[in-house]
């Protein structure tokens, strides 16, 4: 005879079919099974409630563990399971005001341990029950659908407890389950900038959070949130004068494995907060981190893109000695340059002796990276990958003049030009050697005007 499977039985009276851990196939026996069912509905529907019984045998149901079923025609609907038994308590709360998700599981773990004791009245129906029907074990499965505070969508509590052939029972923790799964996206956009580079080439947002429900294509649940935290999680850095003050940054300690003891920093460190603030006593405590955010949403997991200091392009450069630097992807217009004699009175110069100027703009390439982690219920978190993009920075102006030394002359300053970023040194920038930059990033250097 065909075999009956308790996937049949869900069409007639609507109750899921039991998957059970592998963790308990030792306990199956080859006797006849009790399963008890008990469903509870919405609040907003009055909390309806399903509680049935079926008996049959236990089967192995590929993909979902073990079901009840029958290989004789023996599975069949008990009646309602109340007159032996009560069902067990399900959480209640206002279907205008949810619970936190983490509460729902508290109460319902609370009411699953409370019914678990040694001798309590639910362990003992369900032994009385199993003996009425000539039943070698039991199952009783819960399920209720619950709304959580934060979430859009319903979702199911669900439990399982077991009873063998020697009374001895065990049962799994409660949990919950999505219809449909919902995440926390959290893109957090740095503020500070590398050495060298002015922060106002920072990004759009910078230093801030935004958060928000998605799906699992990363769809948009719920409208996107900005949260101001004025740079709190961006990448620690190191201080780099010696001696160094205290405290130290946090994320920050000296190497003891070097020797001239320099300071490093956990590029994680930050990172670490935004998902756990307490993982270390140092993080901010007065932003959201995702554990929060998680447990505040019912979400079922994070999606953290988190990025980096933003950096310059760097690219290999080898002097005539072979010597290799990395030295910034960059782009210099020298627009003017000037050589003005001051006036001369009997070898003084009341007015200023002679200068050299220079006015231009500077602009440099700019790596965005953006690292993608996976983060679960419990905090811990795995890298998914990087994205790195190539972005043009906005122009720096600068305007340069120094005094010439006595007895210099306008025609040997052909090629010279003046160090446009952080030094006022001059050097003929066809062998850029303060810098280290080469010709060709020199995109623009006017003729040079004597006056």
């Amino acid at each position: 005879m065909k075999k009956l499977v308790l996937s049949l039985l869900i069409a007639l009276i609507g109750i899921p079919l039991l998957a059970m851990a592998e963790g308990y196939s030792k306990a199956i026996t080859s006797g006849k099974t009790l399963g008890i069912f008990e469903t509870v509905g919405l609040p907003e529907n009055g909390y309806p409630q399903t509680f049935v019984g079926v008996f049959g045998n236990v089967v192995p149901v590929q993909g979902l563990g073990y079901g009840v079923a029958s290989t004789s025609g023996s599975l069949k609907q008990l009646a309602d399971p109340s007159t032996t038994m009560s069902p067990m308590p399900y959480v209640a709360y206002s279907a205008s005001a949810p619970l936190p998700q983490s509460i729902v599981l508290s109460d319902a773990t609370a009411q699953l341990n409370a019914a678990m004791v040694p001798g309590s009245a639910f362990i003992t129906n369900m032994k009385t029950y199993m003996n009425q029907m000539g039943a070698t074990d039991a199952i009783f499965s819960f399920r209720q659908r619950v709304h959580v505070q934060g979430n859009p969508t319903a979702k199911t509590v669900q439990y399982r407890v077991m009873i063998d052939a020697f009374g001895m029972y065990r049962y799994d923790s409660p949990e919950i389950i999505s219809d449909i799964p919902s995440f926390v996206y959290l893109s957090y956009t740095p503020l500070k900038v590398a050495a060298g580079l002015p922060q106002s080439w920072q990004f759009p947002n910078a230093g801030n959070y935004t958060w928000n429900l998605v799906n699992s294509s990363l769809g948009n649940l719920t409208t996107p949130a900005t949260v101001l935290t004025n740079g709190a999680y961006d990448e620690p850095v190191a201080q780099t004068t010696m001696p160094y003050t205290l405290p130290y940054p946090n994320g920050c300690s000296i190497d003891t494995n070097d020797v001239s003891g320099q300071m490093v920093c956990d590029p994680d460190y930050a990172l670490n907060c935004l998902i756990n603030k307490t993982s270390d006593a140092g993080c901010p405590a007065a932003y959201s981190d995702v554990m929060t955010l998680m447990n505040n949403t019912g979400a079922d997991g994070a999606f953290v893109d988190y990025g980096r200091t933003l950096q310059p392009v760097y690219v290999a450069v080898t002097d005539g000695d072979g010597n290799v630097t990395s030295n910034p992807v960059v782009a210099v217009s020298i627009d003017t340059r000037t050589w003005h004699v001051g006036k001369r009175f009997f070898f003084i110069s009341p007015g200023g002796g002679t200068t050299f100027s220079e006015t231009g703009s500077y602009g440099f390439q700019l790596m965005n990276q953006v690292d993608r982690y996976q983060v679960s219920p419990t905090g811990s978190y795995l890298f998914m990958g990087t994205k790195s993009s190539i972005t043009i920075s906005p122009t720096q102006s600068f305007f340069k003049t120094v005094s010439v030394p006595p007895g210099s002359h306008c025609v040997n300053y052909g090629f010279n030009v003046i160090d446009p970023f952080s030094t006022t040194q001059v050097y003929d920038y066809r062998n850029d050697t303060v810098n280290n930059l080469p010709q060709s990033d020199y995109i623009y250097v006017a003729a040079l005007n004597c006056y």
